[in-house]
């Protein structure tokens, strides 16, 4: 399941790429560049560690960011998004056009 997803978060900005007729290899190169420090962060903050993606559409050399998180965390939403866009602003010096902040939820691995 972990595996789709991460596929699936690399899926949507490459096609977003082709689309926009954008540089995917350097794209990709600056996402993981830049998602490393992002999710450590994060992990140190909320004790999760999430993947992070990045990409820009059209001529923006930064605009979207996708942090997806294998199981959600404990705290509240509020704080996770806080601590979410602070980390990006932190690690990009900017503030993206736009930030999504999804939670896996897989019912093969449900505590019972």
């Amino acid at each position: 399941m972990k595996r789709n997803c991460l596929l699936l978060g690399l899926a949507v900005p490459f096609a977003m790429s082709l689309l926009a007729g954008c540089d995917m290899a350097g794209q990709l190169k600056d996402s993981i560049v830049h998602g490393e420090p992002i999710a450590q962060e994060i992990e140190r903050e909320i004790g999760k560690k999430p993947q992070v993606f990045s990409f820009s559409v059209g001529t923006d050399s930064f605009s979207q960011v996708m942090v997806q998180f294998s199981e959600p965390p404990l705290a509240p939403l509020p704080e996770i998004e806080a601590v979410v866009r602070a980390a990006v602003v932190h690690e990009y010096k900017a503030e993206p056009s736009m930030l999504m902040i999804s939670f896996i939820y897989d019912k093969a691995n449900a505590k019972k």
